[in-house]
């Protein structure tokens, strides 16, 4: 199960990081490689995400010592991995086929993984969750009990209609929380079941072919009609397939919006405190 590095000396599988909660963890996770300069790739991962990381990496190995140097890769293959301690991806299913090609979580560090992020092939490290805000002066400081799912979802928009600017705000601009939203409304609809068929689709499959795949009885397109709805009723804004990250953060920090489902990243641009001090703003 040992790798040639560059050394020539064998050294152990790399561990798969999933650049999906905790810089701890990281740490603890890289404490485990030898302390052989330490060799880490990124496969997939956004630009920004790799920069990010690298940084933490490479401030860790300042302190300890140690030497880090990273690279991206190209595959998921022995030939890529071949050298390389600590790979970064995203736990998507295309790369589970590749999950035999690394060494097995610690039992140690897995038990600190809460159980919705553990997985069996690869330690979760930046869960950016999807979120739903919701202005506090509107709906109060706790959330209806049971679950929120799309029809409760539009109930609650229409009840906040001529209370805020727009009663609901979706990133539609960003590919990645798109699909987090498309992912909760196949989840809704179909169970597991049909989500497992969505999260299997081909990355590069046409926008056609992936709206109309079977998803266990109904196809993509027609698990998206909720969103539909809600911008025909004006319960959606209007331009929400234009909106980024910055867009949805400014409207949550300025109150605009009754509600917003958006990613914790997003959240976290806003203020803390904006709650308490801005009337109307999201919890």
């Amino acid at each position: 199960m040992g790798k040639s590095g560059g050394s020539g000396r064998r050294r152990p599988a790399p561990l798969a990081i999933a650049a999906a909660a905790a810089a701890a963890i990281a740490a603890t996770a890289l404490f485990l490689i030898p302390k052989a300069p330490l060799r880490i790739g990124f496969y997939d991962v956004d630009g920004d995400l790799a920069a990010s990381v690298s940084k933490v990496v490479d401030a860790w190995a300042a302190r300890s010592g140690t030497k880090a140097s990273g690279s991206m890769l190209g595959r998921l293959d022995a030939a890529s991995l071949r050298g390389v301690d600590a790979a970064f991806l995203y736990p998507s299913a295309a790369n589970e086929p590749s999950a035999g090609g690394f060494a097995p979580i610690p039992e140690e560090l897995g038990a600190r993984v809460s159980i919705p992020l553990r997985r069996s092939w690869c330690l979760p490290l930046l869960a950016d969750t999807l979120e739903l805000d919701w202005r506090k002066d509107l709906f109060g400081k706790e959330p209806a009990s049971g679950r929120f799912g799309a029809s409760a979802l539009a109930a609650a928009a229409k009840a906040a209609k001529g209370k805020a600017a727009t009663p609901l705000i979706l990133m539609g601009g960003d590919d990645a929380r798109l699909l987090d939203a498309a992912g909760l409304l196949v989840l809704a609809k179909g169970g597991i079941a049909a989500y497992g068929r969505l999260a299997a689709l081909p990355r590069k499959a046409g926008a056609d072919a992936a709206l109309g795949a079977d998803l266990a009885g109904f196809d993509l397109k027609s698990a998206l009609e909720p969103l539909a709805a809600l911008r025909n009723d004006g319960l959606l804004h209007p331009d929400w397939l234009d909106f980024k990250p910055g867009a949805a953060a400014a409207f949550v920090a300025e109150g605009l919006a009754a509600l917003s489902l958006q990613s914790l990243s997003t959240r976290r641009r806003v203020p803390r405190g904006t709650g308490e001090k801005t009337p109307g703003s999201s919890s």
